[in-house]
C-alpha cells in the first residue's frame, strides 16, 4: 500500500481577496480547519504549508502539523517544494497538493483522487475540466524531481 502526504498550502498573501480566506468561517469551521479534516479522513498524513498568514494560521488551526515556508513570496511552487521535501525526508510515496481554499471539497473528491492514484499505479491524478488538470492533485515520487524544478506561480 502507498503511503500518500496531504499537503494544505496556505501560505499565500491572498492579494486578490484581500484577506485570508482560508481562514473565513464555512459550515462552522474555518475553511483550512474543514480541509484538514477531510484529507486527514483520506490520507497518511496531513500537513499545512504555511507563509504570509502564518501566525494567524498558528492561533486558529491547533491540533495540525504546519511547515513554515519562508519563501512563500516566490510563488506556489516554494509551497509545492516545502511539501515535497517533507513527503521524501519522511518516506512517502506520493503527495496531494491541496489548495486552502476549496469550500467544496468533499472527502469523497479526494477518495476518488486516491483510489485512481493507488488503482492504476499513475505517476499523477487531477481532475480534468475541457482538458486543462486542476487541484487537488496527486504526484507519485517518481515525479518529485520534477516538482522540485518548478518556479512561481505556474
Amino acid at each position: 500500500m502507498k503511503k500518500i502526504l496531504a499537503s494544505i498550502l496556505a501560505a499565500g498573501k491572498c492579494e486578490r481577496f484581500g484577506l485570508p480566506k482560508f481562514l473565513l468561517v464555512y459550515e462552522n469551521k474555518f475553511l483550512l480547519e474543514k480541509t484538514i479534516q477531510i484529507a486527514r479522513d483520506v490520507f497518511d498524513d496531513t500537513v499545512v504549508i504555511t507563509g504570509y498568514y502564518h501566525s494567524h494560521i498558528k492561533r486558529a488551526i491547533k491540533g495540525s502539523k504546519l511547515l513554515y515556508n519562508a519563501d512563500f513570496q516566490k510563488g506556489m511552487s516554494s509551497s509545492i517544494k516545502k511539501a515535497v521535501l517533507y513527503a521524501q525526508e519522511n518516506s512517502f510515496d506520493g503527495v496531494c497538493i491541496i489548495p486552502s481554499d476549496m469550500p467544496f471539497l468533499h472527502e469523497d473528491i479526494l477518495q476518488k483522487l486516491r483510489n485512481k492514484f493507488m488503482r492504476e499505479n499513475l505517476d499523477a491524478v487531477a481532475f480534468t475540466k475541457n482538458g486543462t488538470p486542476f487541484s487537488p492533485a496527486i504526484f507519485s515520487k517518481e515525479l518529485f524531481p520534477a516538482l522540485m524544478e518548478l518556479e512561481g506561480d505556474r
